[in-house]
């Protein structure tokens, strides 16, 4: 959006922020006209504690992120939806975390197995957690720590603090069948004041599912452009600022072999990773690389229950960043876990949560990340012809 004054930008990021449904089953194909409300509440546990990590401090949060909206089906093609997201914490920096966007979206399935979406985006993209941390962003997202991780002290920016609303918005285009999927989206206007640069992140994913095995290539890129309002800007000016572009993509693989399987009860599946980013390992630095390798075992109870195990090899067992929004572990130096999962569903309640205990080089104390999240939706049908 580079080249638009501050208005016209402002009228249209108004016009994109949008929420829209998560999955495609959501947009059934239908001939009736329909006008439904659409209610979300989720409660969101994450603690994050990762002693002796080499360069990111743990976190966490407690909270409930809630969205209601309407959503106006107009016929098997096109669907609108309005509305507003709100979170509530429970801590003490109670008036920093409260926050709320509006909702607004325009959904167009053109074809079979083909959908748009524009405004505020599924932002469930299935991305290694690697790359994006999906769980952890679920209850927000660090832009301010991101921005400032690859500046000098001297050119940290104030963005209001961390964390901001779980949105992402822009456009997105989804092809989903029975074998091949995929997806490509640009999520622009993540921020952009008169005093720093704009952000925006470019994102493609493609995958094979088979029987026996799952095949994902992801790639993600950060762009800190420069607007032209900026360029008085003292510490743009100064160079202390620069255009940055973090590259970060990798590699999946998930093979489940049929011959361990016992049908309806227990499962097994080997889950394989390669990982490597682009990015300013240290304040001011220029970019460069860091890559690794995760390899990893789940059993599968019932579908219900996960007991796995995951090591982590980066490269020359040093720690390194491969993404702004990576899992932490990812970041540090070669790691063990093993990991508890849950999830279950009763009707429109969704409970699910993991616990991982981690075992790091460099780390006398057991590390862990806990995620929480309870989520209830209601969707009844106000009107249709």
């Amino acid at each position: 959006m580079t080249g638009l004054n501050p208005i016209a930008k402002s009228l249209v990021s108004a016009l994109f922020f949008a929420c829209a449904p998560s999955a495609f089953a959501t947009e059934t194909a239908t001939t009736t006209r329909s006008l439904i409300l659409r209610t979300e509440v989720m409660p969101v546990v994450l603690d994050y504690e990762l002693p002796g990590h080499p360069n990111t401090r743990g976190r966490g949060h407690v909270g409930i992120v809630s969205r209601a909206s309407l959503l106006w089906r107009h016929d098997q093609y096109f669907s609108l939806e309005a509305g507003a997201m709100l979170r509530v914490p429970f801590a003490h920096d109670f008036w920093e975390e409260l926050g709320a966007l509006p909702i607004l979206s325009l959904v167009v399935l053109p074809f079979d197995h083909v959908l748009l979406r524009f405004g505020t985006l599924d932002d469930r993209h299935g991305y290694h957690p690697a790359l994006v941390d999906e769980d952890r962003y679920r209850y927000g997202r660090n832009y301010e720590e991101s921005y400032n991780r690859g500046i000098v002290p001297e050119a940290h920016r104030d963005l209001g603090g961390d964390p901001f609303m779980p949105a992402e918005h822009g456009m997105q285009l989804k092809v989903a069948s029975e074998l091949l999927h995929g997806e490509v989206f640009l999520d622009w206007e993540l921020l952009e004041t008169e005093e720093h640069r704009e952000k925006f992140a470019f994102g493609i994913l493609a995958g094979l599912t088979h029987e026996w095995v799952d095949v994902d290539f992801q790639f993600r890129l950060i762009h800190y452009g420069g607007e032209l309002f900026t360029k008085a800007d003292p510490i743009r000016f100064a160079q202390l600022d620069p255009v940055r572009q973090p590259i970060a993509f990798g590699a999946t693989a998930t093979l489940k072999p049929p011959y361990i399987e016992v049908d309806g009860v227990l499962r097994f599946e080997i889950p394989l990773a390669f990982m490597r980013g682009r990015i300013a390992q240290a304040p001011g630095a220029e970019p460069t690389s860091h890559y690794g390798f995760e390899v990893g075992a789940d059993a599968v109870i019932y579908e219900a229950a996960r007991v796995g195990y995951r090591a982590w090899f980066p490269n020359k067992q040093q720690p390194g960043f491969l993404s702004e929004d990576g899992d932490p572990v990812y970041s540090g130096r070669r790691s063990h876990r093993v990991r508890l999962a849950l999830a279950t569903q009763h009707g429109d309640v969704e409970l699910s949560g993991r616990l991982d205990l981690l075992v790091a080089d460099g780390s006398e104390k057991v590390q862990y990340e806990t995620v929480t999240v309870l989520t209830f939706r209601y969707e009844p049908l106000l009107w249709s012809r």
